[in-house]
């Protein structure tokens, strides 16, 4: 199902998006840093996942997670680019082959035109966890939302959409397209799955 947007004058719709991340971890809040102590910190993805955004707008497709009792205050995960160069990649590229070099591919049309947008952002993300998330002793699996708000990724500084073929490798808003994603993208927990904004748009894990 397309999803569109429209700024009055040109219109966007979206088909189809792709993304690439990889050491999904959530931080205890006596923890100062999971890179320092990763003992202390759940982890519940390390190698890279593909993740197909959810479009239509109403489905609230959440990470299920069973972690340890405790209360955690940040999610730790990178946006990754897929690369033969990283061996933990091998496998992934294995059965995904068209996200070499690449952690997000997106697909539309604008203004009816076809566009495939592509982008190797490598970002580590921390994002905290507001109210804290707090499990306690024998709770069932916690879900956990990561959600893109992909409305926000082909605007420009006033707020008008640009092509997001523009945004590709060596194009003008190639900066602004990945300023805006990084810009993005909030977590949260979220027990009864209802998401409730047709603009922004929740990961479903592909395993």
């Amino acid at each position: 199902m397309a999803v569109p947007f429209t700024d009055g004058v040109n219109t966007l719709e979206i088909t189809s998006v792709k993304v690439v991340l990889r050491e999904i971890e959530l931080e205890r809040v006596e923890i100062a840093d999971c890179d320092v102590e990763p003992a202390e910190c759940e982890d519940f993805e390390i190698g890279p996942v593909l993740i197909d955004l959810s479009l239509d707008g109403t489905t609230n497709t959440n990470i299920s997670v069973a972690v340890s009792a405790g209360t955690y205050d940040e999610i730790e995960f990178d946006v990754h680019k897929a690369s033969n160069d990283d061996p933990e990649d091998a496998a992934f590229l294995l059965a995904n082959p068209t996200m070499e070099s690449k952690s997000i591919i997106v697909e539309g049309t604008y203004n009816t035109v076809a566009f495939t947008y592509e982008t190797d952002l490598n970002e580590e993300q921390e994002l905290d966890l507001v109210p804290n998330l707090a499990i306690g002793e024998d709770a069932p699996p916690t879900n956990v939302t990561i959600r893109f708000d992909v409305s926000t990724w082909f605007l420009d500084g006033n707020g008008n959409l640009f092509d997001p073929a523009t945004a590709n490798k060596g194009e003008p808003n190639e900066n602004v397209a990945k300023d805006n994603i990084k810009n993005s993208i909030e977590a949260f927990e979220e027990e009864d799955k209802d998401g409730d904004d047709t603009d922004e748009s929740e990961m479903s894990m592909n395993r």
